[in-house]
């Protein structure tokens, strides 16, 4: 991840801790139930990661996903996602409905903070500075999609789309999907090919997915 030493950084990381402590009050409790569980001994650490690896628990950023909580929620509760959370919790329209289970279903590609470090050196601190919040909006909604794109829902497009598909980001970007060998692409604008690297973390208003590269428009 790209250090960021700026004072609207600086306040927006301040905002973020502040407003995402309530966000994620009902998908901390889910973690907290589950290591409760296991410390109790109702559940086993073998039992859990049978139930991980059959798709029953979900895990994103190493954290259990709450299918309670919102995709906000269960996104600004990974540590390996900090940067795109900041990015969406720094836009109030986001915020809302990200946040919201009745402002219908979203989809968030979230690239880890370390596909951070492939920008052009200074441009996510540029969009960081204060007065560039337009175009930090627009950064973080080419990683969100109005609608809820499951992994099995995105095969369905390609199969019916005879190897591609193709959907719209809140930002106008367009992304295409495609099947490469036993993986899953998402090519941006630009031509970068973003590749789902851990799907379907299921929240109550949508669904994220962890990808390997940032999305970015011509």
């Amino acid at each position: 991840m790209m250090k960021i030493e700026r004072p609207f950084f600086a306040s927006l990381l301040l905002v973020l801790l502040c407003t995402t402590s309530a966000m994620a009050q009902t998908s901390d409790q889910y973690e907290r139930d589950m290591r409760k569980r296991v410390a109790a001994g109702l559940i086993s650490p073998a039992e859990i990661e049978a139930k991980i690896e059959s798709g029953e628990i979900k895990r994103f950023g190493q954290v259990f996903v709450n299918p309670r909580a919102t995709v906000l929620s269960n996104l600004t509760r990974s540590k390996l996602h900090v940067t795109i959370s900041e990015a969406i919790v720094a836009n109030e329209e986001y915020k809302e409905k990200l946040d919201g289970v009745d402002t219908g279903a979203y989809t968030i590609f979230a690239p880890r903070d370390e596909a951070f470090a492939a920008l052009p050196e200074g441009a996510l601190a540029e969009m960081m500075e204060e007065g560039n919040e337009d175009q930090l909006k627009a950064f973080a909604g080419n990683h969100i999609v109005k609608g809820n794109y499951t992994l099995d829902k995105m095969i369905e497009l390609i199969e019916e789309g005879k190897g591609r598909a193709e959907v719209e980001t809140l930002s106008g970007l367009r992304l295409y999907f495609f099947k490469r060998g036993p993986k899953y692409v998402v090519v941006d604008e630009i031509g970068t090919k973003s590749y789902i690297t851990v799907s379907d973390a299921i929240s109550a208003n949508g669904v994220i997915h962890d990808i390997d590269k940032v999305l970015q428009a011509k």
